[in-house]
């Protein structure tokens, strides 16, 4: 199940850059760590001051911002553990074979082979998106 319950300090990661040849396994490039929920009038407030300061000579201005959001205003917002605003749209919790990778205890490539091994051993289906997710391995 793609999880999106997430406490403070959770790892989460992009769910659309899971990869098929890499058994489900999420890129490491785009990993974070949830601090708090935060309403679409505060995710507009710090990604206005998060622009602003990144981008000075680009006039990001209020309306651009709430238009950009808007999109993803249904699925709710959060920050990360580095005060940028995410979405939970397209992000979610790291699953056990994630945390591995992130974690450096296999290369990528034992932890593939592992990962198929354990969605046939447990017959673990795949969810809405197509990829499996595994959270315990007994």
């Amino acid at each position: 199940m793609i999880d999106k319950n997430f406490k403070h300090g959770d790892i989460y990661v992009v769910t659309s850059l899971r990869n098929h040849l890499s058994a489900g396994i999420a890129d490491i490039k785009f990993v974070g760590r949830y601090d708090k929920d935060i309403s679409f009038e505060e995710a507009v407030e710090i990604h206005l001051k998060n622009m602003q300061r990144d981008f000075p000579s680009m006039s990001f201005n209020r309306e651009m911002i709430e238009e950009a959001l808007s999109e993803n205003k249904e699925s709710g917002f959060f920050l990360n553990d580095r005060g940028e605003v995410q979405s939970y749209y397209n992000h979610e919790k790291a699953d056990l074979i994630d945390l591995m990778l992130f974690r450096g205890d296999k290369p990528r490539q034992e932890l593939i082979e592992l990962k198929r091994q354990v969605i046939k051993k447990y017959n673990i289906k795949p969810d809405e998106d197509c990829y499996c997710r595994v959270w315990a391995i007994n």
